[in-house]
């Protein structure tokens, strides 16, 4: 049989989004099987016979794809691929594809939120404090894609300004959405707020985006600037960060980590003693029962399409952000 699809997660799934999924993939003459594992050594053996995977964050590494005898393609129930070693599945003759669009709004929404905890002070509110209202304010988005196109339009009708850059840029869709387009350096030049959603790239090192925000960048921003980082947390030079918000008491942080552990990660990139001024949240910001239902819609389109076609679908990838 070819027809076993895997639903693989270290984390609980709501019921509701899987029963839908089951129905969905039923539909299309897919078995679908959920396994919510406790162990790697569940994981590696659940993976065994199946032919299709969907993940959310779960590493899909080596030895997990080795482990994988019958697999045909992996999907990223979000966006990015970060977590799959997907030069090692194309080799393997695995596709690998993403969701990049399902969650796009629920992070969107998230962003605009905190916009307003820092705007308002929420971390440490006030009965005198003076904020600031976004109306006419300009907002940056680092990386106009799927992300940024849905933030863009909650930005515009809030009444801000709106630039942006991409590595690719798209102007005639930056004007359709009234967004302005400029490079990196000016798109932080012109701006009070700046929100970043690039995608994590590694390699090669001429296109790696790790690090890609870093001193030069931050310092460009408005004295009293908000960096909001829910892409990826390695896209922002954290030693850069570090030492922007120690010579700019004014200057503010707000991004989300891998996982649950906010303490141990600020641990790690030496980020104590920012009360007030930096916020760190756990994996959270396209946790939305919408988003979650809208990712399995669309794993189960690109599945089933994939199914139906013996396996020839387009080799072009999603891989998006």
């Amino acid at each position: 049989m070819d027809n076993q699809v895997l639903i693989a997660s270290g984390k609980p799934i709501d019921e509701r989004v899987l029963q839908s999924a089951a129905a969905g993939f039923g539909e299309e003459g897919l078995e679908s099987k959920v396994l919510i594992y406790s162990s790697r050594e569940q994981l590696l053996e659940a993976v065994r016979h199946a032919n299709y995977l969907l993940v959310r964050n779960d590493v899909v590494d080596r030895e997990f794809l080795d482990a994988a005898e019958e697999l045909k393609m992996v999907v990223r129930l979000g966006s990015g691929t970060d977590n799959i070693n997907v030069d090692y599945a194309t080799s393997r003759g695995i596709e690998v594809t993403n969701t990049p669009d399902a969650n796009s709004a629920s992070v969107a929404e998230m962003v605009i939120g905190l916009m307003v905890y820092f705007a308002r002070n929420l971390a440490n509110p006030q009965q005198n404090y003076i904020g600031f209202e976004l109306a006419g304010k300009t907002l940056g988005i680092h990386g106009f894609g799927h992300v940024g196109k849905k933030l863009a339009k909650r930005a515009l009708g809030m009444d801000m300004r709106v630039v942006a850059s991409d590595i690719n840029p798209d102007y005639e869709t930056a004007i359709r959405y009234g967004v302005e387009s400029v490079k990196p350096e000016e798109l932080y030049r012109q701006c009070h707020i700046i929100s970043v959603h690039v995608p994590l790239v590694r390699a090669p090192p001429n296109a790696s985006t790790v690090g890609l925000v870093n001193y030069n960048l931050m310092s460009s921003i408005f004295r009293d600037g908000i960096l909001i980082n829910t892409a990826r947390p390695e896209v922002v030079n954290h030693e850069d960060l570090i030492v922007r918000m120690m010579e700019n008491p004014r200057f503010r942080y707000a991004v989300e980590c891998h996982n649950a552990d906010t303490e141990g990660f600020k641990e790690r990139h030496g980020l104590r003693g920012f009360d007030g001024r930096l916020l760190v949240l756990p994996k959270m910001c396209s946790q939305t029962a919408e988003a979650h239902l809208g990712a399995f819609y669309e794993a189960i389109r690109i599945v089933s399409r994939h199914y139906a076609s013996n396996g020839k679908s387009d080799p072009a990838r999603f891989l998006g952000h």
